[in-house]
């Protein structure tokens, strides 16, 4: 929905009636659910009905076709598979979003990127899951994370008691703990060379009793 200003007082949608030389607003009072708001557009038209559309810079240009274009740019949802230690984007990790239905919304493969979608994809207030279905090698399956996007493009997240949390971006954070098998596996690397040189040490000192020379008996 848009609305035409004319030094600061609405005067309609603009239509006829412009006098020439005189500068009128476009402004977007609200946009469409899943786009962000357009920037408000300064014209004015002359003698001959001629529109002239003003720049950043402050000078006007010529409008072609006599028409007006605003551009609402589409809003995305965000989702970050991360490190739970290091918060490095993840990679590797398959990851799938449904409705409530169970019906898949998307699917695919984290990389070293977040992975974006556009909102319109989502339902304003319906509720969704993201879910992740196999984890990178090394590292433990994160709990499905349940979320909402209310009409103005704000996303919730849901918590163990039902209670939902607004979120300040529109990115959505599932973090990947290494696995406890994982861990055990480095620590017991870890130790290895220091067990093979107490081994290596216990041979040699053998090895010097054995050659050490002997006295006969007379």
């Amino acid at each position: 929905n848009g609305e035409v200003k004319d030094d600061g007082h609405a005067s309609g949608s603009g239509q006829s009636g412009n006098n020439p030389n005189k500068e009128y607003t476009l402004t977007e009072v609200t946009a469409p659910y899943g786009y962000d708001i357009a920037e408000s557009i300064v014209f004015k038209t002359d003698e001959l009905g001629n529109i002239y559309v003003k720049g950043s810079d402050g000078t006007f240009e010529l409008v072609t076709d006599n028409t007006i274009v605003m551009e609402d740019a589409p809003k995305y949802v965000t989702i970050s598979k991360v490190d739970h230690v290091n918060g490095a984007e993840l990679p590797g990790a398959k990851l799938t979003i449904t409705d409530k239905d169970g019906k898949i919304v998307d699917t695919w493969t984290s990389t070293t990127t977040p992975h974006q979608m556009l909102m319109t994809n989502f339902k304003a207030d319906a509720e969704y899951t993201l879910t992740e279905v196999t984890a990178p090698e090394g590292y433990e399956v994160a709990e499905s994370i349940i979320f909402k996007i209310d009409t103005s493009g704000t996303i919730y997240i849901k918590s163990a008691d039902g209670t939902f949390t607004k979120l300040t971006t529109s990115m959505i954070v599932m973090k990947d703990a290494p696995s406890a098998t994982s861990s055990s596996e480095v620590e017991t690397g870890d130790s290895t060379p220091i067990v093979l040189l107490f081994v290596l040490v216990m041979l040699a000192g053998l090895g010097i009793i054995y050659m050490m020379p002997r006295k006969r008996r007379i």
